[in-house]
């Protein structure tokens, strides 16, 4: 009986022991990015797929089709890979709004091996950046509003 006191005694001192060091070491710990802390989650994103590197062109008509309707121009904004990517937006009219007749020109690159690198323990070990081993043959770009 003394003896099964004295283990019980011990099992619960080394579960709050156990359990103070786990909270100790919690203080410790942080989240990884994931390069998501472009995102607005209370604006709309459009995907956009960039095959090959060169201008590109959006108009009014082609991102209406999409569900994306009449904004100020100044709320448009495109991201690639967290960084957002600068914007020629032609207003047809100067009404300062993305409407009818306006047109969106941007520079995109295609797909590269860039985000590959982190699979390797040292970059310099990935045989190819200009190719990915993963993610198809399209690079994202994301429209905002």
């Amino acid at each position: 009986m003394f003896i099964s006191y004295i283990c019980v005694n011990n099992m619960r001192k080394f579960i709050l022991l156990l359990l103070f060091a786990t909270c100790l070491f919690s203080l410790f710990l942080y989240g990884q990015t994931y390069k998501n802390n472009w995102i607005d989650y209370s604006q709309s994103h459009y995907k956009i797929r960039i095959a090959h590197e060169g201008m590109y062109v959006l108009t009014f008509s082609q991102t209406s089709s999409a569900g994306l309707g009449s904004i100020p121009i100044p709320n448009l904004r495109m991201y690639r890979r967290g960084v957002e990517q600068l914007l020629w937006i032609k207003d047809n009219n100067s009404n300062n709004l993305w409407d009818n007749g306006d047109t969106l020109y941007f520079y995109a690159k295609g797909l590269d091996g860039l985000d590959d690198a982190e699979l390797y323990a040292s970059p310099s070990h990935q045989p190819n950046t200009k190719y990915a081993l993963f993610g198809g043959d399209t690079a994202s770009y994301f429209l905002t509003t």
